[in-house]
């Protein structure tokens, strides 16, 4: 076992939509890698309301300590339609599981911060905030656009407490939201994006805050 190894075993992670595709496949590796991991969803967290996350995270902390990484990888269900056929409903219920939910997850964790106790934070927003989105996903694109701009707030202000949070944005994903994608679309599993997350946990990644990296074989590029 390396060092990088050895030295997960004693962090904590904290996986909040630990049981969708991305969720999973990360707890999945973390564990294999040694790391103690607290799964959120649904059934546990209501990203959404403060209270349910705020509760949520005072459970995890009172029953196995500080939290040192956030894996932030939920997301609502996503319905393809023309813009013209949404409501505003479609897309405050993708930005309350996005910017809503992350804010609510960082006030949770503020006073260990300021504490000066080390939080990795890792986020899953999507290349769709590059160039040019695709057509009937506007709600979903508006609101992890919201979660990028939140993110980058974040990483300028986590640093002044060695604190710090990396993006990461793939392209499509071969889970349970992905539904008849073009036959020559780049699709990556949930394990190759679980990977990139384990680096961004790891002390390899130290030097890193507020980078975002694409992750979906080439089908869009910085």
């Amino acid at each position: 076992m390396n060092k990088d190894s050895n030295a997960a075993k004693t962090k904590l992670a904290a996986i909040v939509g630990g049981a969708g595709g991305v969720g999973s496949a990360t707890a999945k590796l973390f564990k294999e890698q040694g790391y103690r991991v607290a799964i959120l969803d649904h059934k546990n967290c209501n990203v959404a309301d403060e209270a349910s996350v705020s509760s949520a995270f005072k459970k995890i902390e009172t029953e196995e300590g500080a939290i040192d990484i956030i894996v932030y990888v939920p997301s609502a269900p996503i319905t393809p339609k023309p813009i013209f056929h949404k409501r505003w409903d479609d897309f405050s219920k993708h930005i309350d599981v996005q910017a809503k939910g992350l804010f609510f997850v960082f006030s949770a964790l503020s006073k260990s911060i300021i504490s000066g106790h080390k939080i990795k934070f890792i986020i899953l927003s999507t290349e769709y905030c590059i160039g040019t989105p695709p057509v009937m996903f506007s709600d979903y694109i508006t609101a992890k656009y919201a979660l990028l701009g939140l993110s980058k707030c974040l990483a300028v202000e986590l640093a002044r407490f060695n604190s710090t949070l990396n993006i990461i944005s793939p392209g499509p994903i071969n889970t349970k939201l992905l539904t008849n994608p073009p036959s020559d679309l780049k699709v990556s599993e949930p394990e190759d994006i679980a990977k990139v997350i384990l680096f961004l946990a790891g002390n390899d990644s130290k030097f890193l805050n507020g980078a975002n990296i694409n992750v979906n074989g080439g089908n869009t590029m910085f």
